[in-house]
């Protein structure tokens, strides 16, 4: 038709123009108009299947948020505990305490995790603007994106959950995945002493007491280390501050329906273009396992699987996509950080289980894919 015509020839154009007024809007009300023309244009390049034009826009978007190709193994984090009223750097030391009293998802609800990027993201309103709108456009028109607009989204969602300005239960509800600084924490308690292995015998601390060793001694434990000085100037309290502006910014957002968009995608090529976005940042083999953990490969992991549940009978097509990755996983078992292999052989059983309940037996595709997967697990026993 002639208005599909006349969006194709100028997209391009008005995509330009709406993203440098995001860029340099003079006031509120501006940005807020070119936020709901990007809105517009992308519904309407969604309505003439113009899929070209909704991956750019996210790509436009995704560049704003300043977030997606951050190097965060490069990157200094602190923990803030906030204790009587204030916000005070928290030492490995006292991080294994806490971790040991009162348990690691405890302590992640007391603390904030600063690093330059949760700052600069928690002080540039514009970029927390640009997430806000991105994950609306991505939710509303989930239909119409390709396999670059997952790619920026994902990377986008990547950096925000670990830099902890995104919760993981916004994504994933009553799912929970510890930061790598409440990870090692959780190593340092389970070899504390005798006494604390005692205390913690049972999950997954008692499995690293013993998939770690029981020395406690080496470069990385944080054991003996001295009180942690603070790395930036401000005062503590106007760190975490910042830092929440960010995390409330992304807590608001329509990202949390992530996790929900498999059930509304109909077809099959736009899913596996969701699905082979996810296998790319499953966990990989680290150069070292305690170094190189960061949690968004883990959540990634547990959506991916996810999707089996609230779609076994597109088991076939979604395995498909994630069978390679998962057996890279399982084949560097013995490198891979020891929480990271346990969630994938959890995330695995369940979504093998979840299909067995839908095959019945009787769907041919179904029991191929689950002998498949199981076979994927018995790279563990080799």
């Amino acid at each position: 038709t002639y208005d599909r015509a006349l969006l194709e020839a100028t997209w391009p154009r008005l995509l330009r123009a709406l993203e440098r007024t995001v860029a340099q809007a003079p006031t509120d009300r501006v940005l807020r108009r070119a936020l709901t023309g990007l809105h517009a244009l992308s519904g309407a390049a969604a309505a003439y299947d113009i899929y070209s034009c909704v991956d750019a826009t996210l790509h436009a978007l995704a560049t704003l948020t300043g977030l997606g190709s951050l190097n965060l193994h490069a990157q200094p984090q602190q923990v803030y505990v906030r204790r009587r009223g204030r916000y005070m750097v928290l030492s490995a030391d006292d991080a294994a305490a806490s971790v040991a009293q009162a348990g690691a998802q405890a302590l992640e609800e007391a603390s904030v995790l600063v690093s330059q990027a949760a700052l600069d993201f928690g002080s540039d309103y514009r970029a927390q603007i640009a997430f806000v709108a991105l994950a609306e456009l991505v939710t509303r028109f989930c239909y119409a994106v390709g396999a670059s607009g997952w790619e920026d989204v994902l990377c986008v969602v990547s950096d925000a959950v670990d830099i902890d300005v995104l919760p993981v239960r916004a994504v994933l509800a009553g799912t929970w995945v510890p930061r790598a600084a409440t990870l090692r924490a959780m190593v340092a308690a389970a070899t504390q002493s005798p006494a604390t292995q005692k205390q913690e015998s049972s999950g997954l601390l008692s499995a690293f007491s013993s998939l770690w060793g029981s020395g406690g001694s080496g470069a990385d434990s944080p054991r003996g280390s001295r009180p942690e000085t603070p790395l930036w100037r401000a005062a503590p309290d106007q760190l975490a501050a910042t830092v929440t502006r960010g995390h409330q910014a992304a807590s608001v957002s329509a990202i949390m329906e992530l996790a929900d968009l498999p059930r509304r995608i109909q077809d099959d090529t736009v899913l596996a273009g969701f699905v082979a976005a996810l296998a790319r940042r499953l966990p990989q083999s680290p150069k070292s396992a305690s170094d190189n953990y960061l949690p968004a490969p883990v959540v990634f992991l547990e959506l991916a699987f996810a999707l089996f549940k609230s779609c076994p009978l597109r088991a076939p097509s979604l395995w498909a996509a994630l069978e390679q990755p998962m057996q890279r996983i399982f084949e560097c078992a013995e490198e891979l950080n020891p929480y990271v292999l346990e969630r994938a052989v959890h995330a695995l059983l369940a979504a093998t289980t979840a299909v067995l309940k839908a095959a019945g037996g009787q769907d041919s595709s179904l029991t191929e894919t689950l002998d498949r997967m199981t076979r994927c697990l018995g790279l563990l026993r080799d």
